[in-house]
């Protein structure tokens, strides 16, 4: 092989290396995508299918617009809105089974001009899980606290790297198209 073959294999290293990484703190999130302003990177260096277009002003909206649709169930299906929500779309897991829950809450946890950090509470009611009859529900009750980072990018604010199976309210649940007759009795009792 050529010296300008290897040349071009290894140019290739650091772009697989960056697609498999993921990030876990705003700094390598923001570095990834490129935040506001840094012009060091395009919308996608990392192979992350991010949108490039300019949404998602403020931070804390973002976030409570992705709770509402979360709990709603539109992440339980694939959701344009969602991956326009999403630093890096591309990476966000298929889920076969979700959490139910009654309530959600975020705390802001601090902010910069880049990056924002929330602490999200999930009440957890139970499980819900798939077998070839549909989806049905387990109890499984208990709380769930997770951070996540959002990070202003050129395009607007993301949500930095959050792969959290969907959390559905009962009444998000009941839009499941195959739940269990007893099952979907159930949420029915639990829907406000």
């Amino acid at each position: 092989m050529s010296v300008r073959g290897w040349f071009a294999i290894l140019s290739l290293v650091p772009a697989v290396a960056a697609c498999r990484a993921r990030p876990s703190t705003p700094e390598t999130a923001s570095a990834r995508i490129g935040i506001a302003g840094d012009g060091t990177a395009s919308p996608d260096t990392a192979g992350c299918g991010f949108v490039p277009r300019m949404v998602h002003e403020h931070p804390d909206e973002l976030l409570a617009e992705y709770l509402r649709r979360d709990g709603d169930g539109e992440f339980a299906r694939s959701d344009s809105w969602r991956d326009e929500a999403m630093a890096c779309p591309a990476h966000a897991p298929g889920w076969d089974g979700f959490t139910l829950i009654s309530s959600y809450r975020s705390t802001p946890l601090g902010s910069t001009t880049d990056t924002a950090r929330y602490l999200v509470s999930y009440t957890r009611l139970g499980l819900l899980e798939q077998d070839s009859a549909g989806f049905l529900v387990r109890s499984d009750s208990g709380q769930e606290r997770d951070t996540v980072f959002l990070v202003r990018t050129a395009f607007g604010w993301r949500i930095g790297d959050w792969d959290e199976e969907p959390h559905l309210l009962p009444e998000g649940a009941l839009k499941l198209p195959t739940l269990r007759e007893r099952d979907r009795k159930a949420l029915q009792a639990m829907a406000p």
